[in-house]
């Protein structure tokens, strides 16, 4: 008998068979008999999916492990995923429509999750899960904390939603997550530098420079940066969407004016009142997963830039999202409200974003 793969003890995030290596994915078969069957059959030991956590990536994965022909079979979890992604994704229980953002993320999360726990069967009680008959508590909990602290309670989010989602639809009665315990997590403290901003958009393309500048003057998640449409610009200013789909109008300033007259004249721009006001070179809306493909090699551009100027700085753990905490530390700094600049609570903003060191004279 051939012997199989030895069990993931860490990165469980991962799908199935896929190793991280340098910010891009790897894939092979986890089994010796797979392994040798490919090679056999004159196919590749190992496939380079793309950059780690994109969507190009993931659907090379599920494309080249024959996932797809996985069926979502009645009574596993794979099922209750299903449901769930068609019928309470987009849309919260009480009806209410979740963030762009918060679809995308947990899009994202479903392939992991349907690659460890899709042929599990889901208890119709608590008593099925807790005979061993059924997915019960105990791995959900180990999967979770095997896996980093934020992906790891996203991953557990998605599945308990789906969950609740299988009790509404009347397919079980019992939610293995409620008892799974978080991971500790805390806000971020990353307080992005004055002198890593200036670099990035020295060496920014046109397009990614206006982004990180109109990010600085007005805190918007870069999710609804990249949505913005033409049609949002009007005669008072730019018809924003914040936090919670809040509804609101950033009035016109000179360098607002200058960011879109500047956009006006990028490659794909067009003046059709549904193109995006930041487009991309074909014409069409900016996807997360390209856009964050973009940031992450401008930091490694910028960082072997400083390298071979011999300056002794790096950029490293810069998320773009922190450009936002800089631009409340920034609007408190011009003697505005910060929270209300960013449409969140003060204690969001305090816990969240500001972030900016205090500066204090020494006594003597």
């Amino acid at each position: 008998m051939l012997a199989v793969g030895r069990k993931r003890t860490k990165n469980l995030h991962l799908p199935a068979g896929v190793r991280e290596i340098g910010g891009r994915w790897y894939w092979q078969p986890p089994s010796l008999r797979e392994r040798l069957e490919r090679k056999a059959n004159g196919l590749q030991g190992s496939v380079t999916l793309g950059d780690a956590n994109t969507k190009p990536a993931r659907e090379r994965w599920a494309q080249v492990s024959g996932f797809r022909d996985i069926k979502d079979a009645a009574g596993t979890v794979a099922e209750l995923l299903k449901v769930w992604e068609l019928d309470g994704l987009k849309t919260k229980p009480n009806g209410e429509p979740r963030a762009p953002g918060t679809i995308e993320a947990y899009t994202n999360a479903l392939p992991a999750l349907r690659a460890k726990f899709g042929r599990a069967k889901y208890g119709k009680t608590v008593n099925e899960a807790s005979r061993g008959q059924a997915l019960g508590t105990a791995e959900i909990q180990r999967f979770v904390a095997g896996c980093p602290k934020a992906m790891g309670n996203r991953y557990l989010a998605v599945l308990s939603n789906a969950f609740d989602h299988g009790i509404r639809e009347g397919k079980t009665t019992y939610n293995p997550c409620q008892a799974v315990v978080k991971n500790a997590s805390k806000a971020r403290e990353r307080e992005p530098e004055e002198w890593e901003v200036e670099c990035l958009r020295a060496l920014a393309s046109p397009l990614m420079a206006l982004l990180i500048d109109y990010e600085g003057i007005s805190a918007l998640r870069i999710s609804s940066i990249l949505e913005l449409q033409r049609v949002r610009l009007t005669a008072a200013g730019i018809r924003v969407r914040g936090k919670g789909g809040k509804r609101e109008v950033r009035e016109w300033t000179p360098e607002s004016r200058r960011i879109v007259v500047e956009a006006e004249q990028l490659p794909g721009a067009s003046r059709f009142p549904a193109s995006p006001v930041f487009p991309s070179p074909s014409g069409k809306p900016i996807p997360y997963d390209t856009f964050d493909k973009w940031w992450q090699q401008l930091k490694r551009d910028t960082n072997a830039a400083l390298a071979e100027c011999e300056i002794p700085l790096k950029i490293e753990n810069l998320h773009f999202h922190d450009l936002r905490s800089k631009a409340h530390d920034d609007a408190i700094d011009a003697n505005m409200d910060g929270a209300e600049f960013i449409g969140d609570t003060q204690a969001v903003a305090n816990k969240h974003y500001h972030r900016r060191t205090k500066r204090k004279p020494h006594l003597r």
